[in-house]
């Protein structure tokens, strides 16, 4: 927001004063100051040149804004050097003024709003964790690294963001490596582990509330496809103090049954239920 310097007090740093004599409309305007009650004596040389350390119309008395807000205008490019002049010297009230300034702000906040952004996934700190009983006697664990894809979030209407991942099933690990090879095998996956992928796309969005959603997708794995919902919760939205770039980070839980993927291999003993944790860390997109 812009902030002004008014006749009760300062919450900027002002630019330092010229000596008191008047310039023309064409040169930045100076900051209203209390030492422009030294100037009242000097005679105003042209309707075009203010008086010392005046930013507005001699004319005017009840309408003085300050020149760091006029130029702020200008450095952001909102107004012209013109332009300014032509409305700091017009006789109207202060309240027209930022009746003005707050349409101009309200239209390019909504403008930027407006606009979803695209994040993408950082594979460094993306993955999926899933644990299921194992016989009763335990709970096996295993997790997938490396997990790929792109999230759309719509600030301004969250029900249209959308999620697409891939998960390489090449970065599958569990507690043994001779159980990373039986999933690949016959009873399981019987496939090449470098070959398998699985992958999710979002079909639903339904916000909870400012942090949370539901997000109905498809998950194909095993050659198979299924509707599943996830439990998202935003862990945080913000500048990633390492890289200076916009980040998102999200936690998702959900619950499949492994035999409705054709992997249901010694259930119930193995449970058929498995439940799966993902945390994803994402980027916005250049």
């Amino acid at each position: 927001m812009f902030r002004a310097h008014f006749n009760g007090g300062t919450t900027l740093p002002r630019p330092a004063t010229r000596g008191c004599t008047g310039f023309a409309f064409a040169e930045r305007m100076r900051p209203y100051s209390g030492h422009a009650r030294e100037c009242k004596g000097k005679r105003r040389k042209s309707l075009d040149s203010r008086r010392c350390g005046d930013t507005v119309s001699a004319l005017r008395r009840n309408t003085k804004m300050s020149g760091y807000l006029s130029e702020t205008f200008v450095d952001a490019g909102a107004f012209s050097d013109r332009t300014i002049h032509y409305l700091f010297n017009r006789e109207f009230s202060m309240k027209s003024i930022f009746a003005s300034v707050a349409a101009f702000t309200l239209v390019g906040a909504t403008s930027v709003w407006a606009e979803p952004v695209v994040y993408e996934f950082d594979p460094s700190h993306s993955q999926v964790v899933f644990e299921y009983n194992h016989l009763g006697f335990s709970t096996s664990t295993g997790i997938i690294n490396g997990v790929t894809g792109k999230l759309t979030l719509d600030a301004e209407n969250p029900a249209n963001s959308s999620v697409e991942a891939t998960i390489p099933l090449s970065g599958l690990r569990t507690v043994s490596e001779e159980l990373d090879q039986h999933l690949f095998g016959p009873d399981f996956f019987n496939t090449d582990a470098s070959d398998a992928v699985a992958t999710f796309t979002s079909t639903k969005v339904e916000p909870d509330d400012d942090d949370e959603a539901k997000v109905t997708g498809d998950l194909t794995l095993n050659g198979v496809t299924k509707q599943v919902v996830l439990d998202v919760d935003l862990n945080q939205r913000g500048v990633h103090p390492m890289t200076g770039k916009e980040a998102a980070g999200f936690d998702a839980e959900a619950k499949i049954k492994r035999s409705e993927f054709n992997l249901g291999k010694f259930a119930p003993a193995i449970a058929d239920e498995v439940e799966i944790n993902i945390t994803i860390e994402a980027v916005k997109a250049d």
